[in-house]
């Protein structure tokens, strides 16, 4: 195909800058992984249900509208870290989360104990 680019193969300038992501990593080999992201995931159904009867009710959303978001972040850390545990590459899968304090929570650096 000399001369000639494949549309798969195109780069555009997003990409080349690094404003896109990068590639999802693969999925994990361990079926335990697997398991648990699907049990969070599920989790994560059940609060977007809670939420969705709850927001139907105009009154309590009115009353109740923050802890309303509370729950709508809670389903999306769900979310996400179902995506990390399922993924083969962990950091990577976290270095990709959008929500910006799951992933610095989930990316800091360990603090040591300090010897005695």
């Amino acid at each position: 195909m000399r001369g000639q680019e494949r549309p798969n193969d195109f780069r555009g300038p997003c990409q080349t800058a690094g404003i896109y992501p990068a590639p999802a990593p693969g999925a994990s080999g361990r079926e335990i992984d697997h398991r648990l992201a699907e049990e969070l995931e599920l989790a994560a159904r059940h609060v977007e249900q809670i939420g969705a009867a709850l927001v139907a009710d105009p009154a309590f959303l009115h009353r109740h509208g923050l802890s309303l978001q509370g729950l709508d972040r809670s389903e999306q850390n769900l979310r996400h870290i179902a995506a990390v545990i399922s993924s083969e590459d962990k950091e990577a899968a976290a270095d990709r989360i959008s929500l910006q304090e799951l992933k610095r929570r989930l990316m800091r650096k360990s603090i040591r104990a300090i010897a005695s």
